[in-house]
């Protein structure tokens, strides 16, 4: 997970940020402001969509960058990190297992492997089919905070461009959990959970953003966490598709999804640093180079 840049952030480039910001901010929160005056929100139909507003906005008339390394263009050749975005559920809900079991998390009838219930096969492709068909719903926020805003924060710090805009992205959702009441238990426990879950996932998308060179790898890892995760964890500590896990059945899952998650881009990153040359000619590299009116251009050092 490697960002190289060629020239500091212009004046251009910290103008496209901001404005990025308002906009997405803007179209999200407005809407909830009438519930400050006691009257039910106007609606959050636009919030899905709003980062890819802002990041249309500020690429064709404010830094008019244009849209070549935005992430548009699905790179398929890169097809096994659609697998890991597709499949990481598995992963992080099996590890759950055991680890409910081992800190003392595990509600009665829970058992190895499969806890509580297990999915039967069809319905595990099912879930995972319709992480893949629903990217496009996802893509609203992904061509915003992956495609435009991570690549641009910190740059040559990926590491720390992935928190900054996991803890911008949990921002951005609070008027919606706090006016929807979001909150199955404590709501700052709630919340603390919210926020190192939603960095984690920062982390982990980001990765493969850089890792594909498009948004889609990470709209169907988005949607895997909408829907193989979620209903996997809820059948797997209370039985049922629609159940609420207790506390501590999250605080597990959220464990395993930092194990897993940001375990992965741990153990990619190093891989490269030890085998860098292997890794430029196999695995691929990215760059964000910051031009000097601001815009930036993204290029590919490897051969796919």
């Amino acid at each position: 997970m490697t960002v190289r840049t060629s020239d500091t952030p212009t004046n251009n480039h910290r103008r496209g940020i901001l404005v990025f910001l308002t906009i997405a901010f803007a179209l999200s929160w407005l809407p909830f402001v009438p519930v400050l005056f006691g009257s039910e929100p106007a609606g959050g139909m636009l919030m899905p969509f709003a980062p890819a507003i802002a990041a249309v906005v500020v690429r064709k008339w404010v830094t008019r960058e244009g849209f070549r390394e935005s992430g548009l263009r699905p790179n398929l050749q890169r097809w096994r990190f659609y697998l890991i975005a597709a499949g990481w559920p598995i992963l992080t809900t099996l590890l759950s297992v055991p680890l409910a079991i081992l800190f003392g998390a595990a509600p009665d009838g829970f058992s190895m492997p499969w806890g509580v219930e297990g999915p039967g096969m069809m319905t595990l492709l099912l879930w995972l089919g319709i992480s893949v068909v629903g990217a496009p719903i996802i893509f609203g926020e992904e061509l915003g905070w992956r495609g435009y805003l991570q690549v641009r924060l910190f740059p040559g710090r990926p590491w720390h461009a992935a928190v900054a805009t996991g803890l911008i992205w949990v921002a951005w959702h609070y008027p919606w959990l706090l006016v929807t009441d979001q909150f199955p238990y404590n709501r700052w426990v709630s919340l603390i959970f919210f926020t190192v879950a939603v960095t984690n996932a920062s982390i982990f998308f980001g990765w493969l953003r850089l890792r594909t060179r498009d948004v889609w790898s990470a709209s169907v890892a988005y949607g895997a966490n909408n829907m193989t995760e979620d209903t996997w964890h809820r059948v797997a500590f209370t039985g049922e598709s629609a159940g609420k896990p207790t506390l501590a059945s999250d605080a597990v899952l959220i464990l395993a999804e930092v194990l897993v998650l940001t375990g992965t881009v741990v153990v990619d990153t190093m891989l490269r640093r030890v085998w860098p040359t292997r890794s430029r000619g196999r695995r691929g590299g990215l760059s964000l180079q910051l031009n000097a009116d601001g815009t930036g251009s993204l290029s590919a050092h490897d051969a796919a």
